[in-house]
């Protein structure tokens, strides 16, 4: 239609046959390139998406359709029937908090896109009225550190792992022993999962105060805990105990050569020669600890330096 002065007004018109789906997926797409060019890993930004989709298949809805009661519906669910911990419920709170904040900003033109669409736009459901406060830096207290005599019993029986597989006839005894090794390696330097599992040969190195550890008197962790948006935080750890060196040098020197490994592979690999993930390792560690029971009478022997090494099974180690 004309205005007064001769000029054409146009009416918006609606996007017939919209897909939500396919809109949702580049929302996502663009938040996920935005957080890795703030730096953030790619494992971080797939958690996030996760958490978001997560939250769309409780609620049933895209989440330009989500209300407030939506989020406390989700997040009580998450607490109260999940029974996830607390600060695993505040990571989701979150994510979706990042999610929608970025969706409803000005700078993308997300909102004006999704508003010509679905004739709705995105809004925060977050907010202080429902999520959590992180006022301290307490833990839970069902979690407590292993005692000299829990700790013991842990390491011997990581080291009956690779012989019970392989007096049942089963693969698996070599990467048993593995992880019998990266569990010493956790203990012994005060390694986080994430780190242990990024070590390679070359990480290690002679320390001149301790010439009697060769060369593993030194580590230099690559992968420590990095701070928000910032590359991963390097440091430097003294070996002080002289059974995780023989733990240690006799891997080096007779399991990582059957995983075909050299100086520059990881310390750990699989048996296609990467690194191991962090989700495998936490599975062998519970199940590890959750064995205890299935050993009646099990004695403990004490804990002594220097400490018993990992068992040496023989050449029929698969």
């Amino acid at each position: 239609m004309s205005d007064k002065i001769g000029r054409v007004s146009y009416l918006p018109t609606a996007v017939a046959a919209a897909d939500p789906d396919e809109f949702l997926s580049d929302v996502l797409t663009g938040w996920k390139r935005q957080q890795l060019a703030q730096n953030f890993s790619l494992e971080t930004t797939k958690r996030r998406t996760r958490s978001v989709l997560r939250m769309a298949s409780f609620v049933g809805k895209h989440p330009w359709e989500w209300l407030p009661g939506d989020a406390d519906d989700f997040f009580s669910h998450l607490r109260g029937v999940d029974n996830l911990a607390h600060n695993t419920v505040r990571a989701y709170q979150t994510d979706v908090k990042l999610f929608l904040e970025y969706a409803t900003a000005p700078t993308y033109d997300w909102n004006e896109r999704c508003g010509q669409l679905f004739g709705t736009v995105f809004s925060q459901v977050v907010t202080e009225f429902n999520r959590s406060t992180h006022t301290d830096e307490t833990g839970e207290g069902s979690k407590r550190p292993f005692n000299t005599r829990e700790l013991q019993e842990f390491f011997d029986l990581a080291d009956l792992e690779p012989e019970r597989i392989l007096n049942s006839g089963r693969k698996g005894a070599l990467a048993a022993w593995r992880d019998a090794v990266v569990f010493k390696t956790l203990y012994g330097w005060g390694l986080r999962f994430n780190e242990v599992r990024h070590l390679i040969p070359a990480d290690f190195s002679r320390h001149v105060r301790t010439p009697a550890y060769g060369e593993w008197g030194l580590l230099r962790v690559r992968h420590g805990k990095a701070k928000k948006g910032s590359p991963p935080k390097q440091r430097t750890v003294l070996t002080v105990f002289d059974w995780s060196v023989d733990v240690l040098d006799h891997w080096a020197r007779v399991g990582l050569p059957r995983f075909g490994g050299h100086r520059a592979s990881p310390l750990f690999p699989t048996d296609n020669g990467t690194m191991i993930d962090n989700a495998a390792l936490r599975r062998s560690f519970t199940r590890s600890s959750t064995s205890w029971d299935s050993l009646p009478g099990w004695i403990s022997t004490p804990f002594v330096a220097p400490m018993p090494p990992t068992c040496r099974p023989n050449s029929g180690l698969t």
